[in-house]
């Protein structure tokens, strides 16, 4: 999967220089987030849009933006595939995380309250936990 993953960064010129930053990274997750579902498909893979908001904890490592808002408007989007959340703006969040960030789906179900498949492209919301 890194690999898909890295071709699509490779697709996009200066994208994955842009997503180093907190400030790069900074809302372009649901625009990344699309891109990313959109490129994974025709690949064959079965990629799913995530809604994800209002986190458990504070990041001090989050990006000053974040910071200045109240926690419960802490938002954000990633892409899931078979479980595996693929998370290529997370820096805006915590500027130490690698670019292509993959985690279990589940560690977001523990870091944030709503964890939902948003996908914005057919309209349809499901909510996993909220």
């Amino acid at each position: 999967m890194i690999k898909v993953i890295k071709a699509f960064l490779d697709s996009t010129p200066g994208l994955e220089q842009r997503l180093s930053t907190k400030d790069g990274a900074l809302n372009t997750c649901k625009y990344v987030s699309y891109e990313l579902y959109k490129y994974l498909t025709k690949q064959g893979m079965q990629a799913k849009i995530f809604h994800i908001q209002n986190p458990i904890a504070i990041n001090s490592e989050a990006h000053t933006f974040w910071l200045e808002k109240p926690i419960a408007e802490w938002t954000h989007y990633i892409i899931v595939v078979d479980n595996i959340a693929i998370d290529l703006t997370s820096r805006q969040f915590n500027q130490y995380n690698p670019i292509i960030n993959i985690t279990p789906i589940e560690s977001y179900y523990l870091q944030w309250k709503t964890v939902e498949y948003d996908d914005f492209v057919t309209g349809v919301a499901k909510i996993f936990k909220g």
